[in-house]
């Protein structure tokens, strides 16, 4: 054979072999039992909100406020005073007594003003109807701060919600105690529910504002099922709690949610409350659309602690200054006396995820791992109000797979596989030299680094 020929034919080939694999390199995460190294693609162009995948709500809630058999107004109907500073408690408790014993229950319309509340629990075929701009003010309560609780005790409560009018009103849980447990809906047995249209105005408090979790009834333990969280918001939210937190939950739809501090969505089954759910899960069917977080833990989190959990999909999610936009923690044996750890199901799915970076990112000291050391000095020394262990720094990257089985770890060690499109996985404004990466696996937490702040 001519030698020019042959020489020719190789560096053909050689070429196609570049081409293919060059290609493949642009594609969806393999299964980790096939791909152990997952190449990153350079892009820097955030997603548009055309680019989510569209959900149907009528999946999760069906909404029957338009089938009500009465509506009635708080002000009007039951001498509530919008404009003094009384705890309105008993009058909106009366109003939900009321309106549940009819037939198609109703529609409790709250208008513009002032409201005082605390443990006000919510009952079947009641919808809170909310004035745009109105205010409803947790009443300082140490005991039990909480405005809204759903399905504590007996029967499963089913279709209800709590929404504005037009626009959005505020939940303020702002004078509750610093570090303090307090929030503004606790939902536990209940069924076809949705929450929207509101801006909780947070106090650094112990809790996330909306947390949905199990609760014993005749003997088993039963879950939320069916609901839908949208359109709002939370300020001044502890780096460890935020605006959502799922401990347990089942057909859920997280959309247009915004905060700051924590976590905005947080499915975290870490509870001791869920363990008894270990085996069959207690996390399954989340769907999370369109989350920002600005100077934040993260946008999204997704840690099965000690439960074995089903699916989670998350499209479209977007930070500032916050440590990573999307996280997913490898699973632990918390809680767990068998000391076998947790997982999500092999189903799950994370794209269109951008994160810009920031230097006044929340870090607490476990944190510090995913910072470079080169940047480490860029850690504050004064504490926030959260924690005297808590400092602001720089952001990590885009996304934080610590979950991601590497070297081959088992789900049993809490390693689980999540689909992500790499071409979605963005950020901007990063450092390129210390920060190339928009992935951060396991490996990438750094405990050897010695400067000032390790």
């Amino acid at each position: 054979m001519n030698k020019r020929y042959f020489f020719k034919k190789c560096i053909i080939i050689f070429l196609l072999i570049f081409n293919i694999l060059s290609c493949s390199s642009d594609s969806e995460i393999i299964p980790y039992e096939e791909n152990t190294l997952v190449k990153e693609v350079d892009t820097n162009t955030p997603f548009n909100l055309e680019d989510i995948s569209a959900v149907n709500e009528n999946d999760f809630y069906i909404d029957k406020i338009n089938e009500v058999s009465k509506v009635v107004n708080l002000v009007d109907d039951y001498n509530v005073d919008e404009t003094d500073t009384k705890d309105d408690s008993d009058l909106l408790q009366k109003a939900i007594d009321d309106i549940t014993l009819l037939p198609k229950g109703g529609k409790i319309i709250i208008p513009e003003g002032t409201y005082y509340f605390n443990q006000i629990v919510m009952k079947s075929n009641v919808h809170i109807v909310i004035d745009n701009g109105t205010i409803l003010r947790l009443t300082n309560d140490t005991n039990r701060n909480f405005m809204f609780l759903c399905g504590e005790s007996g029967d499963r409560i089913e279709n209800f919600s709590v929404r504005a009018k037009t626009g959005r009103f505020t939940i303020d849980i702002n004078k509750a105690p610093l570090n303090e447990k307090a929030l503004a809906f606790f939902v536990k047995n209940a069924q076809n529910f949705m929450f929207s249209d509101m801006n909780v105005l947070d106090n650094i408090t112990r809790l996330a504002a909306l947390v949905f979790t199990t609760v014993i009834h005749n003997g088993n333990h039963v879950i939320p099922k069916n609901g839908i969280v949208k359109n709002s918001d939370i300020r001044e939210s502890h780096v460890g709690y935020g605006l959502v937190q799922v401990n347990a939950g089942k057909n859920m739809l997280f959309k247009d949610l915004t905060g700051e501090g924590g976590v905005v969505v947080r499915l975290e089954s870490g509870s001791k409350d869920v363990i008894p759910l270990r085996e069959e899960g207690s996390i399954h069917n989340m769907v999370v659309r369109n989350i920002f977080g600005e100077n934040c833990n993260a946008a999204v989190m997704i840690s099965p602690h000690s439960i074995k959990n089903g699916e989670v999909d998350v499209d479209g999610a977007k930070s500032n200054s916050c440590i990573h936009t999307v996280r997913i923690d490898r699973g632990d044996d918390r809680n767990n006396e068998e000391g076998v750890a947790g997982y999500f199901s092999g189903d799950c799915l994370v794209k269109n995820v951008h994160a810009t970076y920031g230097e006044t990112t929340p870090l607490k000291l476990g944190h510090f791992r995913w910072i470079p050391c080169e940047m480490r000095d860029l850690i504050g020394y004064t504490a926030n109000r959260d924690s005297d262990k808590n400092f602001n720094g720089p952001s990590a990257a885009a996304l934080r797979y610590s979950a991601y089985p590497e070297n081959g770890g088992s789900m049993d060690k809490g390693y689980f596989n999540v689909e992500i499109p790499k071409k979605t996985i963005t950020q901007e404004g990063f450092n390129e030299q210390y920060q190339p990466k928009k992935i951060q696996w396991e490996s990438d937490a750094d405990l050897t680094c010695k400067t000032k702040r390790t």
